[in-house]
């Protein structure tokens, strides 16, 4: 790595409103007394997994910085996991490696570099930089892969919430693994759930007058892309 580049990563960085208090004599921050912050906090990972283990140790200081490649993460939070993310020149994004570790796995991480890497400067600005991918064989799918969708909350939790709006998660799949799920008979099998979470849907919509249901809402649920949560996570195990 081009020693131009980090000290690119070091200007960024004291702009930074957490990492510029490492040194700043401020006895009001974080670190203050520390060396100030520069080209001795950065290591270099020379492959993911090296990068993935530095995440997992946790406890990191504020102001530690490790690189791949042309992207830099510097933690934001003393003996915290709250990471400032650049590539090349752009600052763009916080991530909260453990976060990602424990929701998604190691494959989370490594989805999450690879699409930054490939990424336009564009979309990293825009946060457009996540590639869809099949949730079965982690496939990049573009625009030939098939959206479904699952609402938030199972039936049990919006059955106790019913005032909380219907949030939507979505899901890719390719055609190759599509072909092994049979859509048609899971929501067949699923049809009376689905009622019954339209029901529920409708008797909120009906209670609570201020808010009516959006009639497109249940339309979504009657799609035969929209799965219940259940459903998802049915599929997830197998």
């Amino acid at each position: 790595m081009s020693q131009k580049l980090i000290e690119i990563w070091i200007r960024i960085g004291k702009r930074n409103p957490w990492v510029c208090q490492v040194g700043s004599k401020d006895p009001r921050d974080q670190c203050a007394f520390e060396k100030p912050f520069g080209e001795k906090y950065f290591c270099e990972c020379r492959t993911i997994d090296e990068l993935i283990e530095t995440f997992k140790q946790g406890n990191w200081c504020l102001g530690a910085a490790f690189y791949y490649k042309n992207i830099c993460f510097i933690n934001q939070i003393h003996t915290g996991d709250e990471w400032l993310v650049i590539r090349d020149k752009i600052a763009f994004e916080s991530l909260s490696a453990l976060a990602v570790l424990k929701q998604e796995g190691e494959q989370g991480i490594r989805n999450f570099i690879e699409d930054v890497l490939v990424a336009t400067r564009d979309q990293l600005k825009t946060l457009d930089y996540r590639r869809r991918r099949c949730f079965q064989c982690n496939k990049v799918v573009g625009e030939s892969g098939i959206k479904l969708e699952y609402p938030h909350y199972n039936i049990e939790q919006y059955r106790t919430a019913p005032r909380t709006p219907l949030i939507k998660e979505q899901l890719w799949i390719c055609e190759e693994c599509c072909s092994t799920i049979d859509l048609e008979n899971i929501n067949r099998r699923d049809a009376r759930k689905k009622d019954a979470f339209i029901e529920i849907l409708n008797d909120a919509s009906l209670y609570y007058e201020s808010r009516p249901l959006d009639q497109k809402i249940c339309e979504n649920v009657k799609d035969p892309c929209f799965i219940l949560k259940e459903t998802y996570l049915t599929l997830q195990e197998n």
